[in-house]
This record gives structure tokens, sequence and C-alpha cells, in this order.
């Protein structure tokens, strides 16, 4: 017995509604079967054939609350029609009369492939009819029941069909039409296969001046109904025509609707506050692109869906096409949106403290990213100096080199004259104190290029601030890290250009008499310092791309690098620092995995070897 009024209750959301101050209407099937002719039929379709301009063979094929659908030949141009008409004139009200009317003028205005044709519209003393292309076939929710047996080939023919009627949609909306009743039993399919929307009694005109629907009714059928459609059917626009296409196409490759209730009421609060199953849990063949595109239909926020009823249509023929589609899986930060939404709308005081709360947050955000743009032109004003500053030597290096080669070249063509080697000789050595000069040189440039990774690195912890207090600046701090890392990597190659100069310098100086003891010890010098400098990039260069890794969520990515820094340069007393910051951002990526026993462990090593990065305390009393 309660299986049965349960089943009755679904069964109802399946059928349009008029909800007007608390009374309901539904426009329901009878319990006359399509076809009968008890003496009610009989007298109808008398009365067709009588006052109808001769409509022959009428049939019975479908009745709702407000209407009947017959079948019939029109003789004068031997073709079958669909005729809708009221039950009766006196029955009906003035707005079922002219709703009936109003969806004939719609009919006619849309001329398209995949919406059912008009022919006439006639209007006698006591009745109204609409003469209308008659379907051969089955609608949609003839064929939704086997759906969960369904593979990916099936599947894809019905997002065929639905991008059908996605177009007709589309071209409705341009001409002003809002459909807000659709759903699988209002749309036909073709014996070839074609998709025809129909039925547009409840279809909104926006370029009318008069609206038939006044604020405060409820129209349409409850289970494919959008939110906004549940709270005030005459505010409407075209994004709740594509919840309810999203909805249908939902039922079609899952085999059941988004949403069931035991009344029409527990179902209307579904639609508003619950989410809908996925449907790769009802279907395992669903595909995951499919999916997401359902998802982003059905959003509950109408600025969060498809915004036209074409970018619907092209993101599933891009899924059809194999591409990118434009819907993607919800964020975590989505997620959060949509519970504090839902908590907003429960409770204004909690979002008012909320609002507050952000706006501090914006406050405080806003005066740290001015503190790190300021950096931030510091230590790029820093770089462009020292990229300057390494051309510069570098071209004077290039110019000393090729004045010693002219040099030499003249010493080996004059070696029979002694006056002609002595002054080879003294330009030789010329060229090689410019050159050493060069050398210290880009020391110099080099001591400035570690202040100015020093000032990057400042930058960095105030941009870790400030990503705890405003996450909006993380995608701006993730280009900062990786064009800095860039120009780190970049500095280690130049080092390892210098090795190669230096080693060059004292093979051309060692040649000279008397030279071999200097260039010695000017190659162990000038190495031992380049030596210690590429070593501490190198880690610096280690260190910020973790970092990078970590903003990016690639915790594993991290954990190869980090670790590889405490492999490399763990026992070394000069990368101390350094190794502190390792454990710093090894707590870190432990700590946003959720794995806080580990992350205090790391935090602990850290504070153990110095490390005086801002937040260490805090995080560590957080992994407790």
């Amino acid at each position: 017995m309660k299986q049965n009024k349960k089943s009755e209750v679904q069964s109802a959301g399946q059928e349009t509604i008029l909800i007007v101050g608390g009374k309901y209407r539904e426009d329901s099937a009878s319990d006359t079967k399509p076809g009968e002719t008890d003496s009610f039929i009989q007298g109808k379709t008398q009365q067709i054939q009588n006052l109808f301009f001769g409509f022959k063979d009428v049939k019975k094929i479908g009745q709702g609350g407000m209407g009947t659908i017959y079948k019939a030949l029109d003789p004068s141009l031997d073709r079958v029609v669909a005729l809708k008409m009221l039950l009766s004139m006196k029955d009906c009200s003035p707005e079922d009369v002219a709703r009936l009317k109003k969806e004939a003028q719609f009919l006619a205005r849309l001329q398209h492939p995949n919406i059912v044709g008009v022919y006439s519209c006639k209007e006698s003393d006591d009745n109204l009819f609409i003469a209308m292309e008659y379907i051969e076939g089955k609608n949609l929710a003839e064929m939704s029941n086997s759906a969960i047996r369904l593979d990916v080939q099936a599947i894809n023919q019905r997002v065929h069909w639905i991008v059908g009627v996605l177009d007709a949609l589309h071209y409705a909306h341009i001409n002003g039409v809002i459909h807000r009743d659709i759903k699988p039993a209002n749309i036909m399919l073709t014996k070839q296969g074609v998709p025809k929307l129909m039925d547009f009694g409840l279809a909104k005109d926006e370029k009318a001046k008069q609206r038939l629907t006044a604020a405060g009714y409820i129209m349409g059928t409850p289970l494919y109904m959008s939110p906004e459609q549940v709270s005030n059917s005459s505010g409407v626009d075209c994004r709740a025509d594509i919840y309810s296409v999203g909805a249908t196409l939902y039922e079609l490759i899952c085999g059941t609707c988004p949403f069931a209730g035991n009344s029409t009421v527990e179902l209307f609060v579904q639609i508003l506050e619950a989410s809908p199953k996925k449907s790769s849990d009802l279907n395992p063949h669903v595909p995951k692109d499919l999916e997401n595109i359902c998802r982003k239909a059905m959003e509950k926020n109408p600025a969060l869906r498809y915004q036209t009823a074409k970018e619907f249509e092209q993101d599933l023929e891009r899924y059809l096409s194999g591409e990118t589609v434009v819907a993607s899986p919800k964020t975590l930060i989505r997620l959060v949106y949509e519970k504090m939404d839902r908590g907003f709308r429960k409770s204004p005081i909690l979002a008012r403290f909320i609002l507050f709360l952000s706006i501090f947050i914006l406050g405080a955000g806003s005066y740290f990213l001015v503190r790190l743009n300021t950096e931030k032109s510091r230590a790029q004003s820093a770089e462009q100096s020292l990229q300057q500053a390494l051309l510069l030597a570098e071209e004077e290096r290039q110019t000393a080199m090729e004045a010693k080669t002219e040099a030499l070249s003249q010493r080996s063509s004059a070696m029979s004259s002694r006056d002609l080697a002595m002054k080879s000789q003294s330009l030789a050595e010329q060229e090689q104190q410019r050159a050493e000069d060069e050398v210290r040189k880009t020391f110099v440039a080099l001591e400035e290029a570690r202040l100015a990774r020093k000032q990057a690195e400042n930058s960095r912890m105030e941009e870790v601030k400030y990503r705890e207090i405003a996450e909006k600046a993380r995608i701006q701090a993730e280009k900062e890290v990786l064009a800095k890392g860039k120009v780190l990597l970049e500095l280690n190659k130049k080092n390892q250009v210098n090795v190669a100069l230096i080693a060059q310098l004292k093979d051309e100086i060692s040649k000279k008499e008397g030279a071999q003891k200097e260039a010695k010890t000017c190659e162990n010098n000038a190495l031992g310092f380049l030596k210690q400098s590429e070593k501490k990039m190198s880690v610096l260069s280690d260190l910020y791309t973790g970092l990078f890794f970590i903003w990016l969520e690639k915790f594993n990515d991290a954990h190869v690098i980090l670790d590889s820094i405490l492999h490399k340069h763990g026992s070394d007393i000069l990368c101390k620092p350094y190794i502190s910051d390792c454990f710093f951002l090894k707590g870190i990526s432990y700590f946003y995995q959720g794995n806080k026993r580990e992350a205090f462990i790391y935090f602990e090593k850290a504070e153990k070897l110095g490390c005086k990065r801002g937040g260490l305390k805090s995080y560590i009393s957080k992994s407790k």
C-alpha cells in the first residue's frame, strides 16, 4: 500500500503543475485511455467534424487537465495533423484560452527543424483548437527507463538528440521565447531520429509587454524545474530552460531523475538544497566529461550554469568530438562556497560576520600585496643590474681574449726578434691584468646577485604569509616564483660559463714566462668562490622549485626535490640555513596533506636548525 502511494507521488512529479496562492492544479493524464470511443470522445469527434472545417478520422491520442490532443486527417491537403483543443470554453479560464492562443503564435513564430510546426488556429463559439505537425514516433520519456544498460555509444546517441533540442531552444531564446516546461515527455523523436521540441503552453514571451504569469506563480513540471522556477516562475530567464535540459539529459543517460520525493514540497526542498547523485554512480559507462557537463547545466546558481543554450550545445559538441570541454569538476573552493551560500540563506547573522571577516582579510591582503610588490620591484631592479653587469663583463672578457690571441700571434710570428717578443709579453701582461679586473668585477656582480636573492627570499616569506591571509593572491605569487626560479636556473648556467672562462684564462696566462704561480693562485681563488656560490644558488633554486610544487598541490614532486636537497647538502655547513628551510617546506607539505604528525616532526627539525621563517611557531602549535 505504501509502495503504491509513493509511486503515485513520484508519477505526479512528471506532470505539469500550476500553483497560485496555495491552490494547486495539475495537468495530468486522465483515466481515459488514448483511442477510446466513449460517449464524450464520440461527442467531441462529431463536434470537430461538424464545426472545425471537416477534419476526418479524428482519434484521441492524449488528454491533460486543460486540453485534449487528437490525431486527424485534413482532407483539403490530404495530410495527418495533430489537433490540440480545450476541453470546454465554458469550463476554462480566460488565461487558459489566452495560453493556447499564445502557444499557436509561438509555434508560428519559431520556424525550426527541431520544433513542431503549426498549421492553423481556429476558434468557434464554444471551442478553440490549433492544428499542428503530427509526429509519428516516441517521446524521450518512453526511452529513459533502460538508460542503466546503455553503453558509451548509446549514451552518445542520446547526447546527439539533446544537441538538436538545444539548437532549437537557442533559436527560441533569441526570438524572446522561454519554454519553462522542458522534459522528456515534451520532446518527440521521429522515425528518422530527429528530436522535435513541443508543448509551448507554459512558454514566456520576453518581448510581450503584458505577462500571463503573475508574480508568485509556480509553473512547470516539478522533477525538471530549476531552483529559481520553484521560487517564482514569472521571474525566470533562459537559464531555467538550460537547467531543465540538463535534468532531461541526466535522466536519459542515468535512467532516473536527478531528484525524487514523497511529496511535491519535499521534491522542491531537494531541488533548492540537495545535490544530485553523480551520473557515473548510477551508470558506470557515463564519461567524466559528460558528467561534468550535466552538473554545470544543473547548478543551483544560474550564474554558474551555461549562460546560453548555444554554450551548452557547443560543450556537448566538444565532448562528442573528443575535445576539452568547458565544464570542469567542482574544486574545493567551489564546494566551500556552496556550503557557505546555503548557510548564509539559513543564518543572516553568520552572513554578516563572514562579510565583516572577508572585508578585514581583503584589507590585510591589500596591505601585504603592496609590500610584496615593493620588494618584487627591488628584486627585479637588482636582477636587471646583475644582467647588465654580466653582459658587460662578457663583452670585456671577449675583448680581452681577442687581444690576447692577437698578442700571442704576434709573439709567435716575431720570435726571432727579442724586442718584438718583449712588447708582445708586455701586451699580454696588460691584457691579463684587464682580465683579472673583469673577474673581480664578476665577483662583485655575483655578490650583488646573492643580496638580490636574499631579498627575493624575504619577499617569498612575505608572500607565504599573504597566502595564509588572502588566497586570492596565490596565482600571481605562483607566476612570480616561476619567474624567479627561471632566473636562478639561468644564473646557474652562467656560473658554469664563468668557470669555463676562468680555466681558459688560466691556460692562456700560464703560457707566459714566470706567470704559472700567479695563474694557479688566481684560478684557485676564483673557482673556490664560484663553487661556493654555485652550490648555494643550486640549493636555493631547488627550494623555490619545491615551494612552487607545494603551491600547485603537487606534493609528491615537492618531496622528491626537497629530499634531493637533504641528500646532497644535508651535511654541508655552508648550506645549513637552506637545510632548515628545506625541513620547514617539508612540514608545510605534510601539513596541507593533513598529515600533522609528520608535519610536526619536520617543523621541530627546522626550529632546531634555527629556522626564522614567519609562522613556524604557529604551524608547530597547529600540528600538535
